[in-house]
């Protein structure tokens, strides 16, 4: 019981699709310039079409105070269960709708649960310049996706 609140409170604040490559997508962080995730496009799961995807913010341009590019398109990674799927977990790195954390709060935790038997997915949401609305909207659907494909993991 304990630990399926703790797994509620994982749920935390969430990358950018770049072009697949053949080996997966990579990501870099606006800021420092590293990669901020490396994964398979298989993991990949879009959460919108890019032409469906509900906005208020008008950007044209990153003025370097913006974490996310004009072109984000916001997803999930997912990350399978080892082993018997005992559930799922949607987790949400970042902080105050102003940038998302991939690596330490999103691919980090997703692997450790992964490895307990949890099939996690890392919730990439539009943040700054985006409003906290259109961020929500992302986490909304991203539990929608999940709940209508539970057969699926």
């Amino acid at each position: 019981m304990k630990i399926s609140y703790v797994l509620l409170f994982l749920v935390a604040f969430v990358i950018l699709v770049h072009r697949s490559l053949e080996d997966g997508v990579n990501v870099y962080d606006y800021y420092s310039g590293e990669q901020r995730e490396n994964v398979e496009s298989s993991q990949i799961i879009p959460l919108w079409n890019e032409d469906n995807i509900p906005t208020e913010t008008i950007y044209t341009e990153n003025t370097s105070n913006y974490f996310d590019d004009p072109e984000f398109v916001p997803y999930m990674t997912r990350y399978e269960a080892e082993g018997d799927a005992k559930g799922a977990v949607l987790i949400n790195p970042g902080r105050d709708v102003q940038f998302r954390s991939e690596t330490t709060e999103g691919q980090e935790v997703a692997q450790k649960l992964s490895s307990l038997g949890y099939v996690t997915f890392v919730v990439h949401y539009r943040v700054r310049p985006y409003t906290m609305q259109e961020g929500a909207l992302d986490l909304a659907r991203a539990v929608r996706y999940v709940r209508s494909h539970v057969d699926d993991y």
